[in-house]
């Protein structure tokens, strides 16, 4: 990722230039740099819980160390926007002493509505005259001012058209204000924020030439959702590089579903969610009460199907060219047991929870279904 704007003016102690500092700077996948592997803290704090992995990343692997997870209280952090910047500080700062873990460096791996994204189309020139162009290119056409966002980009191709070589190039315009607050949240914290990325940026890094559950992924058009409470994250990689990525805001939670539906109640949706990490999600002879589980999940399940296709029809009508060859899904509401195969069977696309990368080491105690809970966190890691 390109390295973000930079400015003199101050706010709250923090030179604004830290913020761009602190986004990790754009480089190809193909040039990955080997030597000596250093540990980092990686987060991901979501609408319901925040996750954490100690890691490190040597030689194309990525080792973890160690993972955990704390329950949010509902509405302090929905969507990737912070809402409650205190209450997120005593969570992060209560699951790093439960952990006892002792790095200190943190990676946070960020996504929000609050990001615009934008693709373009720049003649080819150096690498440090990119990001003065996108961004001059950038504040024409967006309605936003431009010096509240830090600017980053990912290029997606080049290519030749009319003997002159082109950039195609997603753009990334994140909120400096939401940048500022997860700085400030991990400081408080008494950790020391080294870069933010984004997520869909950190999966295309952590995918590159990797298998997914032994699935070669080259010359290979493949959609990787990330299912979480609150909004459904959709990246499109094609033949390895990053092609689609769009940030659906749920009208519908997981937590709500069981709540306003009188299952139980919030604290008791994990429950519910991990019985059906097990429990055949299609079980026949069902009690009244699983029934109505059970019934409640699918309905849910089908308003995700929709919000998939959406986007799927929007991504091929965008050129003939443009098919998905499979899905993987990862995520809190991966967790569901045949979820993947619901999924696929109604899309009519073949399906999978990830369950391994080629490359990445868990602990042995570690569980298949952990994994596809703490991969924005683990994707994180690479080139840091």
């Amino acid at each position: 990722m390109a390295l973000g704007k930079k400015s003199n003016k101050k706010s709250d102690g923090m030179m604004s230039k830290d913020l761009g500092s602190i986004f990790k700077k754009k480089s190809s996948p193909a040039k990955k740099k080997r030597g000596k592997s250093k540990t980092f803290i990686s987060l991901d704090i979501g609408s319901s819980d925040i996750k954490m992995v100690a890691g490190n990343y040597n030689n194309d692997d990525i080792e973890i160390l160690s993972f955990d997870s704390i329950k949010q209280e509902k509405g302090v952090c929905v969507a990737g926007v912070v809402n409650n910047e205190n209450a997120v500080t005593e969570y992060l700062s209560n699951l790093v002493r439960r952990s006892r873990v002792k790095e200190r460096d943190v990676i946070v791996s960020v996504d929000t509505p609050e990001i615009m994204r934008r693709e373009m189309v720049i003649p080819a020139m150096e690498e440090k005259l990119i990001l003065s162009t996108v961004r001059f290119e950038i504040s024409e056409f967006l309605p936003i001012d431009i010096d509240k966002y830090i600017i980053q980009y990912s290029e997606i191709d080049r290519y030749v058209e009319n003997d002159t070589e082109k950039i195609n190039v997603m753009i990334y315009a994140f909120p400096e204000i939401a940048a500022r607050q997860y700085f400030d949240i991990v400081r408080s914290a008494g950790l020391n924020p080294v870069a933010l990325d984004i997520q869909s940026n950190c999966i295309r890094k952590l995918l590159y030439n990797r298998n997914i559950n032994n699935y070669s992924l080259r010359d290979q058009t493949v959609a990787i959702i990330d299912i979480g409470n609150e909004s459904m994250n959709l990246t499109i990689i094609k033949n390895g590089r990053h092609e689609f990525n769009r940030m659906v805001r749920g009208n519908v939670s997981i937590s709500s579903v069981f709540v306003e539906n009188g299952i139980c109640s919030e604290s008791n949706v994990d429950n519910i969610i991990d019985r059906y990490t097990n429990q055949n999600l299609f079980t026949t002879n069902l009690g009244m009460d699983e029934l109505r589980i059970q019934e409640s999940i699918i309905s849910l399940v089908d308003i995700w199907i929709a919000d998939i296709l959406k986007l799927f029809q929007y991504y091929t009508s965008r050129s003939n060219k443009n098919s998905i060859d499979r899905i993987f899904i990862y995520g809190g509401g991966s967790r569901i047991k045949n979820v993947d195969h619901y999924i696929g069977t109604r899309i009519g696309i073949p399906t999978n929870t990830i369950e391994s990368i080629q490359g990445v080491k868990f602990p042995p105690s570690a569980r298949n279904r952990e994994l596809a809970k703490y991969i924005n966190c683990i994707s994180a890691i690479i080139e840091k």
